[in-house]
Order: structure tokens, then C-alpha cells, then sequence
């Protein structure tokens, strides 16, 4: 026997070898998808069971919307003068008037006490803020 021969007879069992695969590997993965569909359609309830006791809908209309009565208007205070110091903090802050109202004329002055402001370089600088106040229920 010669040596073509030999890789003849060769390639002929290995492709016996591949065909007889191919059709238990084909016949194998149908088997399995009957199986699973088989299977998976009786374990997979198709209808919701009902519920023993029906559910209640209860209808309500919409409350009715609560109108907060406007905040009453308070006139602005005057100009509050105040001088900056060279750190930005105000100081020697007083009211130019009064507005009538002891807390509002104290909480101005408050404010401005709290308030930090750029440094306005080597010296003092004077200034005159307006202050409105928005009284809230």
C-alpha cells in the first residue's frame, strides 16, 4: 500500500467520524428542545389565577387647594449707613430712621452685622445698603 492510499482511506474514516457527529449532535439538540418545550409549557401557567377577593376602587375628589392669605406689605426701611473696615467687616452700623418695628429695626442691624463684604483696600469705606423685609406665615 502506498502512502496516498493511506491518506485516502484516512480522510474517508475521518469524514464517517464527522458525518455520524454531526447527525447524533443534531438529533440530540432536538431531543433537548422537545424536552424543554415540552416541559416548560406545563410548568408555565398561561392565566393568572383570579383573586379570591375582588379589589375596591374607591373614587375621591381632589382636596381643595389651601390659599394662603398674601403676607402682609412692610414699607422698606430706610438706608442703613455702615462703614467697612479694611478686612470687609462692617462696623459702626446704624439705622437712618426707624421703621417703627423695634424687632425689624434690630434684626437690620443684625444683618448687617453678619454680613462679610470684599475688602475695600487700605482704609475704611462708608456705605448705604437699603433693607427690605418680607414677613412669611
Amino acid at each position: 500500500m502506498s502512502l496516498s492510499v493511506i491518506a485516502a482511506n484516512q480522510r474517508e474514516k475521518e469524514e464517517e467520524e464527522l458525518r455520524s457527529f454531526l447527525t447524533y449532535s443534531l438529533l440530540g439538540s432536538v431531543a433537548f428542545h422537545v424536552l424543554v418545550l415540552f416541559f416548560g409549557t406545563m410548568l408555565w401557567d398561561r392565566q393568572p389565577a383570579l383573586a379570591e377577593n375582588p379589589i375596591e376602587v374607591i373614587m375621591v375628589d381632589a382636596p381643595a387647594e389651601e390659599t394662603l392669605p398674601p403676607a402682609p406689605k412692610v414699607s422698606p426701611s430706610p438706608p442703613a449707613p455702615f462703614v467697612l473696615d479694611p478686612s470687609g467687616r462692617p462696623m459702626n452700623m446704624q439705622l437712618a430712621e426707624s421703621s417703627g418695628n423695634s424687632d425689624l429695626d434690630s434684626g437690620a442691624i443684625e444683618a448687617v452685622r453678619k454680613m462679610r463684604f470684599a475688602s475695600p483696600g487700605n482704609r475704611p469705606l462708608g456705605v448705604r445698603m437699603g433693607i427690605t423685609f418680607t414677613l412669611g406665615g
